[in-house]
């Protein structure tokens, strides 16, 4: 199972992103889908002053 998500991973890393979507190994879609699977985060955001 670890090796499994360490793929799944690997899919949806932002360095790989773009040469996976040419490479046709992820689509749009997934990667569109998986986006909007995240939960927000916006309520751990801390402000801080220069």
């Amino acid at each position: 199972m670890r090796l499994e998500r360490a793929l799944e991973d690997k899919l949806h890393d932002l360095r790989l992103r773009d040469k996976l979507l040419t490479e046709g190994k992820v689509t749009q879609a997934q990667l569109d889908e998986y986006l909007n699977s995240l939960k927000d985060s916006a309520d751990n955001v801390e402000h801080t002053e220069d």
